[in-house]
């Protein structure tokens, strides 16, 4: 089998969403071949999906244009929306080619909404899975673009599975199926040798901020037994460690910090509940999954939010989330695998109907 694997690129959480999924794919189908079809750079890619794989380029899977990495720019967005829609036919035809060349037997999609059009088109079944789709994110911040939601929303319609992941923004009418389970990666305690690696004092405690690069470092003095990891973009200060500098896996990082500090998404939330490291969650109110990401971390004592940004965050802030550090309730596992096991029935009947109707 031949699959297409289309990863939006608006951030990293549908790369994160999208990678546990695949290597449970792989464990049951052990000779599948992967096409990604993503604006995500290879290496990036690389760094959470196992090889072989092959890549397509692309630029609709934009999902929302930001101002900075925490602000959406609305009307840029719906700018970018009306060239995309422009010629939606010619672009899906175009895509439909695509899947044809690469002789693609499924196309699954997070969570663009072309390549499940294209994939009807072409004749191969069409699934997506995410905790979003682009149709009500868009909505929420330009509810006035209604002939590219109305579009969206078609195109989504044809999808043959649509798996709503939960925690994440309300079902749509178009979603097939839920999975309340999380689907996220999980990374390995290595906490002695991340001590090691940053020459931590023994006590010292470890803050991981997961931001963005291009998101701005908190001038804050840490207090004296806080070592803290961030982007290798930060300036370079007494106690602060680049991520790519500690040479380990971002899961494991999460997996081995005292504390997690991060502005609100799929990936980073599930990653570190499942990890059962305490999160600090800042800012990001209008995003329209926010509100549910709280509410599943208070089921899971998984931490704390501040309506800050991360740069906001105070010196004091940080201490105290430090020192209420929570004993986080470890969720129902699995998510990756159920998700994994429902694609691969869909693909299943699909290959059987297609058998029949041969």
């Amino acid at each position: 089998m031949r699959l297409l694997v289309d990863i939006s690129a608006h951030g990293n959480g549908h790369l994160a969403q999208t990678a546990p999924v695949l290597s449970e794919l792989r464990a049951m189908v052990p000779d599948i071949d992967v096409v990604i079809r993503s604006g995500l750079p290879r290496e990036r890619l690389a760094r959470r999906i196992d090889e072989p794989f092959e890549t397509i380029e692309s630029d609709d899977g934009f999902g929302l244009v930001m101002a900075d990495p925490v602000t959406v720019d609305p009307q840029t967005s719906v700018r970018r929306y009306g060239e995309l829609h422009a010629d939606l036919d010619g672009r899906i035809e175009a895509i439909a080619g695509e899947i044809r060349r690469n002789e693609i037997d499924a196309v699954l999609a997070n969570v663009g909404y072309l390549p499940l059009a294209a994939a009807k088109r072409a004749g191969v079944p069409a699934l997506a899975f995410s905790s979003i789709n682009w149709r009500d994110v868009l909505s929420d911040y330009a509810p006035d673009a209604g002939e590219f939601l109305t579009d969206m929303a078609r195109c989504y319609g044809e999808a043959d599975l649509f798996l709503q992941l939960l925690p994440g923004v309300s079902v749509p009418e178009f979603a097939t199926a839920t999975l309340n389970a999380p689907v996220a990666g999980r990374g390995k305690t290595r906490r002695d040798d991340l001590s090691i690696r940053l020459n931590a004092a023994k006590g010292a405690r470890i803050v991981l901020f997961a931001s963005a690069e291009g998101e701005a470092a908190p001038q804050i003095d840490l207090p004296g037994d806080v070592l803290a990891i961030g982007p290798d973009s930060w300036p370079e200060r007494p106690g602060w460690f680049g991520i790519e500098k500690t040479g380990l896996p971002f899961l494991d990082l999460v997996a081995s910090a005292d504390l997690v500090v991060a502005k609100p998404g799929y990936g980073i939330v599930c990653e570190s509940v499942l990890a059962q490291t305490p999160l600090l969650l800042c800012g990001r109110n209008d995003w329209p999954e926010t509100a549910a990401f709280i509410a599943w971390m208070n089921d899971h004592d998984g931490g704390s939010h501040a309506a800050k940004r991360v740069p906001e965050i105070s010196a004091g802030e940080l201490a105290t989330a430090l020192d209420e550090r929570p004993s986080v309730r470890e969720p129902v596992d699995g998510g990756a695998r159920r998700a994994a096991s429902i694609i691969l029935r869909h693909l299943q009947i699909a290959n059987a109907l297609e058998q029949g109707e041969a």
